[in-house]
């Protein structure tokens, strides 16, 4: 019976695989404030398995964009796709030194293979005005990069579809109550408020799903015994991670025999997929973000965003679906 189970999920997982069209990939944009948590690089190695997307470019945000921009730039040549540009985004703060800052510190960024934009707001529009409403964003850190985009381009983001990883609906972190200011959104309220209000189509990940989408022990062995680049690599720099946190609330999450850290980003990565339905359930709420960083729901001024509430069937159901899917995906790539 266990073998026929595991034989339903890898096919369901395989079937999420595979493209949704013979349509030509739709280009997609990455924002990401890669460097201070692991989460990024799950998300960012995911959605690079989506063959329905092309990744045109991919832009650090938030504190250091430079030293994000090194980080990043290591890990898309470990794994193989240093193809794709890196764009700096707008510094805010260099003096905030973040867990990944020094994994990616001995990365010579002129050397990287597709290129770096100093000023990655630029090169945002460049692809915004190129491809029109056809790009995608899968925003995945603070939307700090956007008040700049729009103001020296405005309407850019006309008919634009934002995958945004934030928000707090109805549960806070690790599965709690009630909601919070989580820190996406809270590290500049009125940024988010902006991009929402922007005219663009918004779709959320939020706390309330992606707060338990932890590997637990198997997959983390599973992930960590794998031979791929995509597998080693994000490997690698979680046990770096683990190993230069630089407080103590989140290393009992590092216990690989019990579990990974919590991949955020991964899930709105997961969104990104057009079978992704079958893990996640959708719900379309009005949303507002008040200027404390709180996702409120039928708030003044609210918009339309298509909300990945709850985990289809359950815990016990969605979330081992991903978890399953996220570990195939990074474990069946390119061996090294």
């Amino acid at each position: 019976m266990q073998l026929i189970a595991l034989a339903l999920l890898v096919g369901f997982v395989l079937g999420l695989r595979v493209a949704s069209s013979a349509t030509a990939p739709i280009p997609l944009i990455i924002d990401t404030d890669v460097g201070s948590f692991y989460d990024d690089f799950a998300a960012i190695a995911l959605v690079l398995k989506n063959d329905d997307l092309d990744v045109k470019l991919v832009v650090t945000c938030t504190d250091d964009t430079t030293a994000r921009a090194k980080v990043l730039a290591k890990f898309l040549t470990l794994i193989r796709r240093s193809d794709i540009p890196i764009g700096i985004g707008v510094r805010n703060d260099n003096s905030t030194q973040h867990a990944l800052f020094g994994w990616g510190a001995d990365f010579e960024l002129d050397k990287y293979g597709g290129g770096v934009y100093q000023d990655g707001v630029a090169a945002m529009a460049t692809i915004l005005e190129q491809y029109k409403s056809e790009v995608e964003i899968l925003a995945i850190g603070p939307t700090t990069n956007f008040p700049s985009l729009m103001s020296r381009y405005p309407g850019v983001l006309n008919g634009t579809r934002v995958v945004l990883s934030g928000g707090s609906i109805y549960k806070g972190y690790y599965n709690s109550t009630p909601a919070v200011a989580e820190y996406n959104i809270a590290t500049c309220p009125l940024c988010a408020r902006q991009l929402l209000t922007a005219g663009v189509s918004i779709s959320m990940a939020p706390l309330d799903t992606t707060g338990v989408s932890s590997l637990t022990a198997n997959y983390t062995r599973q992930l960590l015994a794998s031979v791929t680049a995509d597998a080693l690599t994000v490997g690698n720099s979680l046990v770096y991670y683990c190993s230069n946190l630089p407080y103590d609330g989140e290393v009992p999450q590092c216990e690989f025999n019990v579990s990974t850290p919590v991949l955020y980003d991964a899930v709105a990565a997961l969104m990104t997929f057009a079978s992704a339905a079958a893990c996640l359930e959708y719900r379309d709420l009005s949303i507002a973000i008040d200027d404390r960083g709180y996702t409120l729901v039928d708030g003044a001024g609210g918009v339309p965003v298509t909300v990945a509430l709850y985990w289809a069937g359950g815990d016990a159901v969605g979330l081992e679906k991903y978890r399953a899917f996220f570990t195939l995906m990074l474990s069946s790539s390119i061996p090294l």
